[in-house]
């Protein structure tokens, strides 16, 4: 269900194609995709096996995404 992703753009003015939602589980990547926004599947080692696939990038470290280079989905 992406109702948590579409109030949350709603409320910050832009359009969910603006948005950027990280997500360490396959229902959340799923709600996500489902709002038409960006989706970052982070592995979690404490969310068990999911299953990343419909993610735009996978990481296991945020610490690694450069706003920077996400900018080039939206331009």
């Amino acid at each position: 269900f992406p109702d948590v992703y579409l109030v949350t753009a709603k409320k910050l003015g832009v359009r969910p194609e603006e948005c950027v939602g990280i997500e360490d589980t396959t229902p959340g990547i799923r709600a996500i995709k489902s709002a038409g926004m960006y989706c970052i599947g982070f592995r979690n080692p404490n969310s068990g096996k999911q299953d990343y696939s419909q993610a735009d990038l996978v990481t296991d470290d945020l610490t690694k995404i450069k706003i920077k280079e996400l900018r080039c989905f939206f331009d």
